[in-house]
């Protein structure tokens, strides 16, 4: 099986990130207990976005979960039209569209069972 963001190998560390970045802001004064944490990542890497959503779905106080899109916005246009064209985009990038759209299904079946 391939390491991505799809396998629960990879998944699991990035939740535990979020969960020791936030407590580690909580350590140095940061944040206050139960501050919200926003998290902006950019769309190229969505199951990082994905972790996020994990860590916040157990319980992690964060906030907005941002991806942040260039003119590959895939997501975007997704968003705006309800259609995912994974053929228009650069040839380099195709791989990475696949992976993202497998992670996206995953967080809009989440989505169903609770509010991001």
């Amino acid at each position: 099986s391939s390491a991505n963001s799809i396998n629960w190998g990879r998944l699991v560390p990035q939740i535990v990130y979020y969960v020791y970045s936030y407590a580690e802001l909580l350590n140095q004064g940061v944040l206050k207990d139960g501050d919200p944490l926003n998290i902006v990542v950019p769309t190229g890497n969505f199951g990082n976005i994905l972790a996020a959503y994990y860590a916040k779905l157990i319980g992690v106080p964060l906030g907005k979960l941002i991806c942040a899109s260039n003119k590959n916005k895939v997501l975007f246009d997704f968003f705006q039209t309800g259609v995912y064209d994974r053929n228009r985009e650069l040839a380099l990038l195709k791989d990475i569209q696949k992976k993202s759209f497998g992670e996206f299904s995953k967080m809009t079946v989440l989505k169903g069972r609770s509010r991001i």
